[in-house]
């Protein structure tokens, strides 16, 4: 009984792992695309741009080494850039509508020192003058609040 000797392995194919470096980066670049249109999954995108980009490159060296195909690779690496360039965009235009925002707050808070601080008189600070009021005499005056109680 003990002399089962099992079946020979068959010899192994020695392949490097090109391919599944290109699929990755592949999909990455797949995932990337899509996420990079999103404007607050930003951080995320650039993670998953930059993953596609470094396996697509490391896809293409090692592909060149071992003389293999070089697609997934650069189809990995085209979509890392486009996604990496659209991120951009994306933080550029942000950057851009932030700082026209804080200028404008500046503006903003620059024209109420300035109303503080400016000794002004009201245009309706002239001499009051009860011959020209022009509601005198005409009996019974009601205040805002009356009116709204009646």
């Amino acid at each position: 009984m003990n002399n089962y000797n099992p079946p020979p392995v068959p010899p192994q194919k020695s392949e490097s792992n090109t391919q599944v470096l290109g699929i990755l980066a592949l999909v990455a670049g797949i995932i990337a695309l899509p996420s990079s249109f999103i404007p607050c999954f930003g951080l995320i995108a650039l993670i998953v741009s930059v993953v596609a980009i470094v396996l697509g490159i490391l896809t293409i060296s090692s592909a060149k080494k071992h003389n293999e195909a070089k697609g997934l690779g650069i189809a990995g690496l085209v979509l890392g850039g486009i996604s990496f360039i659209i991120i951009l965009a994306w933080g550029a235009f942000f950057a851009t509508a932030a700082n026209a925002v804080i200028n404008d707050l500046n503006d903003i808070q620059n024209e109420i020192e300035s109303l503080n601080q400016d000794d002004y008189t009201p245009y309706y600070e002239e001499e009051y003058n009860e011959a020209e009021d022009s509601l005198q005499g005409q009996g019974e005056v009601y205040y805002l609040d009356e009116q709204v109680a009646e």
